[in-house]
């Protein structure tokens, strides 16, 4: 086997590099060109270094995760080694787990994207017996894996990206669209991951949302209970016979409340429900509305509770443009989730 020692050590440069500026992006720290470029170099010299004839103990765990702490103290300006500080050495520990997460991240996605664009061959194609040992013989070039780890990174830094949009999303209120039988309907909602309330039967997601915001598009016997503050689902039970077409759009949600309460809940299944996105709707269909007499917030700053799940919805919509805003801390302390 013939190894080009400056080849080596430029794609090992390379590689870590890409690797300390995506951590650092990630983490949004700042990073300065030299500072990164230093710490692969401190990578990539080691990398070079365990290639020689007795080095085999550079190749130990703990040499490697040495190495691992001094390029990403490094590379971040951090200085932890001039401290003794406990809360300094915590920060590094948590970069350095970053560090390695994005590492075996990317080298995953480039082990996968290998497997999509090979000619030939499956997973366990190159399996040999070496002195005693199992080995697996990749046939992925040096050209295929300098070209791929762009790709990776970019893939790595979409993912996150996606998933830090979806965690922001929660806790955000909306306005949503309500339509049903002609008559129309406004809430404000907030997003909450707390709500992970279904249909037993169908396992439509539930929004919560209080009665009286959506009376409007009741049936009239169903408006008269609620004006006189009796209990809709017992309307129901009473007088099914009265409530012609509205009886196909009902549903009966089995509820469990955060405190420990539980109980049923009636929903309606509406025409349309939306949230205008960039002058665009975008639909929350199928989803059921379940209807509350009692408001969420002591301030009543929204008046419905949307399931987390539909958050991926709307990520896109939010960053075109659809209005939304932070719930205040009282909402916090105060809100009711409900869960299936």
């Amino acid at each position: 086997m013939v190894i080009y020692v400056d080849l080596a050590f430029f794609i090992n440069l390379f590689i870590d590099a890409s690797l300390l500026l995506i951590t650092g992006s990630l983490l949004q720290r700042k990073m300065s060109v030299r500072r990164v470029l230093t710490a692969a170099a401190i990578g990539s010299i080691y990398a070079v270094a365990t290639l020689f004839p007795g080095t085999a103990f550079l190749r130990g765990a703990i040499v490697k995760w040495l190495f691992s702490v001094w390029m990403v103290d490094t590379a971040f300006g951090m200085k932890t080694w001039r401290s003794f500080a406990y809360r300094s050495w915590v920060k590094l520990m948590q970069v350095v787990a970053a560090f390695y997460a994005v590492t075996f991240t990317v080298a995953g996605a480039i082990y996968a994207l290998h497997n999509v664009f090979a000619q030939n061959g499956t997973t366990l194609d190159g399996l040999a017996l070496v002195g005693g040992q199992v080995a697996w013989w990749t046939g992925m070039s040096t050209v295929f894996l300098v070209l791929s780890i762009p790709l990776a990174l970019l893939l790595v830094r979409f993912i996150w990206g996606y998933a830090i949009r979806m965690k922001r999303m929660n806790g955000q209120v909306v306005t949503v669209h309500v339509a049903l039988f002609g008559q129309h309907a406004e809430l404000q909602a907030l997003i909450d991951t707390g709500n992970s309330l279904k249909d037993p039967i169908t396992k439509t997601p539930v929004a919560v949302a209080r009665i009286f915001k959506l009376k409007s598009l009741l049936p009239q016997i169903l408006q008269q209970a609620v004006n006189d503050g009796k209990d809709p689902l017992t309307t129901v039970y009473q007088q099914a016979a009265d409530l012609g077409e509205f009886a196909s759009r009902i549903s009966i949600i089995p509820y469990r409340g955060i405190g420990g309460n539980s109980g049923y809940l009636l929903a309606i299944r509406p025409d349309k429900g939306y949230v205008i996105a960039n002058g665009e709707e975008v639909s929350l269909t199928p989803m059921l509305f379940a209807l509350q007499a009692d408001g969420f917030s002591m301030l009543d700053q929204f008046d419905c509770i949307l399931p987390g799940s539909i958050a991926g919805l709307l990520v896109e919509g939010r960053e075109s443009g659809v209005h939304t805003r932070s719930r205040t801390s009282s909402d916090e302390a105060s809100h009711s989730s409900h869960s299936a």
